[in-house]
């Protein structure tokens, strides 16, 4: 690199001159020259000689310096936040060289510089110029931003005071853009554009979930989230009816208690969360009914309870050979037969009778003179019952005759009766006789 200074001066009209042993033009007393100087340091010698031979010499240096003066910020960089109202600006410059920090003359030593700039709340920009001796001049801007806002966490999951039965928990949120990581229970998660996810493990029961930042500036942000893992599901029970019952109503009483739900129901009709006992009617089909009760905790946890009632309004069929109508027989002792269809329990003017796998039955019965009656009673498991009356006429056995016209024991009786009236007809015929007239 060049650059060029003018040579001017004056010297006695009868002397020559020339620079380094380049003749140098003289009009009148002055002279004037352009100098070419490279970079750094020139050196010149300049002569002067009369004609008389007397000698005039000058050497001088002239330093060409066309380089700005180099600058370093060794502090704060570029961008930098604080929350701090006082920063302190530090670097280095050339020795010589003047330095100013927005416009204000910054004392060095040897070139080093430290100085405290006041901040103002928000952007501040920083402009540090140093200036050389040759006037070259340098300067380096510096973005500061005084922050004191305490950053904001937005936490999207968990939800405040959670109860659930998962043991992985998502930990997502998102903090401002300049937030680069995110502590979740200390543990360093990194942001992408200022959101963060994070799984959790939770330990049975109660869990703090703690999150802290800090952003650029180095104000601190916390948020915290309290977290319940709950895997006991509730507990539920029916006391009635037991599993497998059999009934003939058309509905039945469901009784149970239930504790650390905040949902219950039976067949799907939501129980009073209010109580902890619970009893209600259910209505039942024909056949095979299923009644479930269930329950739920906060935490999702569900249980059911499941019974299966039948209910059967078929009365049992009871059959017995014996006629609609009273039947007369001699004999003191009968076996009756029949079969008694479905039912659990037979029995015959209230005593018991047995059956067979099939229903069927053989009983013998005495009878008493007369009129016997028969009331046969059944009932099946569910209760339904069914009566079938019979009637059975006991009669004397009857006596074959003897005696005279086969009267048997009548003709002892009849036979005085009989000899008077034979002689009142001999008496009567005797007197027709006689009292008659001659012809």
């Amino acid at each position: 690199t060049y650059t060029a200074v003018i040579l001017r001066g004056t010297v006695d009209d009868d002397a020559a001159l020339t620079v380094n042993g380049d003749p140098l033009a003289v009009q009148g007393s002055t002279f004037s020259k352009q100098l070419i100087l490279r970079e750094g340091p020139n050196f010149f010698h300049l002569l002067a000689v009369d004609e008389v031979g007397n000698r005039d010499l000058i050497d001088f240096v002239l330093i060409s310096d066309t380089i700005a003066p180099a600058v370093f910020v060794s502090f704060p960089g570029d961008n930098f936040a604080t929350n701090r109202s006082l920063l302190n600006v530090a670097g280095v410059t050339e020795s010589d060289a003047d330095l100013t920090l927005n416009g204000a003359r910054v004392a060095t030593t040897g070139g080093v510089f430290a100085v405290t700039y006041p901040l103002s709340e928000g952007l501040n920009t920083l402009t540090i110029t140093a200036v050389d001796r040759a006037g070259n001049n340098n300067t380096i801007v510096r973005t500061v931003t005084f922050d004191t806002i305490e950053p904001d966490i937005t936490v999207l999951s968990p939800t405040p005071n959670l109860v659930t039965a998962r043991a992985d928990l998502t930990v997502s949120g998102s903090v401002e853009a300049g937030i680069l990581t995110v502590f979740v229970n200390g543990a360093p998660v990194p942001t992408v554009r200022g959101a963060f996810i994070k799984v959790v493990r939770l330990d049975e029961g109660l869990n703090v979930i703690t999150l802290q930042a800090w952003d650029p500036a180095g104000n601190p942000a916390t948020s915290s989230a309290v977290v319940t893992l709950d895997t006991v599901p509730p507990r539920l029970e029916l006391t009635a009816p037991l599993d497998g019952a059999l009934v003939n109503t058309n509905s039945v009483q469901v009784s149970g208690t239930w504790s650390d739900a905040v949902f219950a129901s039976v067949n799907d009709v939501p129980l009073p969360t209010e109580a902890f006992e619970f009893s209600v009617q259910v209505g039942l089909v024909e056949g095979d009914n299923e009644i479930v009760a269930s329950a739920a905790d906060a935490a999702g946890n569900r249980v059911e309870v499941r019974v299966h009632i039948v209910r059967d309004t078929v009365a049992p069929v009871v059959t017995v050979d014996l006629p609609s109508t009273p039947l007369k027989t001699t004999a003191s002792v009968v076996t009756l037969h029949g079969r008694a269809t479905g039912a659990s329990e037979l029995r015959m003017n209230g005593q018991l009778v047995a059956l067979d796998e099939a229903g069927n039955f053989n009983l013998s019965v005495p009878l008493l003179m007369g009129e016997n009656k028969f009331t046969f009673a059944a009932v099946d498991q569910a209760g339904n019952t069914v009566t079938v009356l019979g009637v059975l006429d006991r009669v004397a056995e009857p006596v074959a005759a003897q005696g005279l016209f086969g009267l048997g024991d009548l003709q002892y009786a009849l036979l005085p009766l009989l000899a008077v009236f034979g002689a009142i007809g001999t008496y009567a015929v005797l007197r027709i006789r006689r009292g008659a007239p001659p012809a």
